[in-house]
C-alpha cells in the first residue's frame, strides 16, 4: 500500500474523511450559496485555521462553517435589563445545530476537500426564511 502524509490531499481523498471535493476556493463558496438558497439557510465561517507546521505542511488552512442558527461565537456574559418579549424569537437555538462543513486547502493545488453534516436540528426551507438575511441585491429591489 502507498504511504502518504497524514493530511495531505491524497491522505485524506484515499481515507475518505472527506467526501466532498471542488476545483477551488471559489467553486466551494459557490457551491455554499446555491445550498443556502435551496435550502433556506445561512452557512458561517466560525474558524480559520493555517497549518503552522515549520517543513513541508501536509495542508494549508482549514474553514470550519456552521449553520446560523447555531451561532458562529460564544454566548454573551450580558444580561438584558428588561423582561420584555421579543416579536421575532432568536436565531439561536439554544440546543445548537448540528449542520457543519469542514474545508480544507493544500500547499501546491487548487482543489479543495470537504465535510459536511448536512442534518440540521431545526426547519429548513420556508419555515427557515425568517431567520435567514435577505441578500443585498433583493433588499435594492425592495
Amino acid at each position: 500500500p502507498i504511504q502518504f502524509t497524514r493530511g495531505s490531499y491524497d491522505y485524506d481523498l484515499t481515507a475518505g474523511k472527506y467526501t466532498m471535493h471542488w476545483a477551488s476556493l471559489t467553486e466551494m463558496q459557490e457551491w455554499i450559496r446555491t445550498e443556502e438558497k435551496t435550502k433556506t439557510i445561512e452557512l458561517h465561517r466560525k474558524e480559520h485555521r493555517k497549518n503552522r507546521a515549520k517543513e513541508a505542511p501536509a495542508w494549508t488552512s482549514k474553514h470550519i462553517y456552521v449553520c446560523s442558527r447555531q451561532g458562529s461565537r460564544s454566548i454573551s456574559k450580558y444580561t438584558k435589563k428588561t423582561a420584555r418579549g421579543r416579536k421575532i424569537p432568536s436565531k439561536r437555538i439554544l440546543t445548537g445545530c448540528q449542520c457543519r462543513l469542514t474545508v480544507k486547502t493544500y500547499p501546491g493545488t487548487d482543489k479543495v476537500l470537504g465535510r459536511y453534516t448536512h442534518e440540521h436540528s431545526h426547519p429548513t426551507g420556508d419555515a427557515n426564511a425568517r431567520f435567514v438575511r435577505i441578500p443585498a441585491e433583493t433588499r435594492l429591489r425592495i
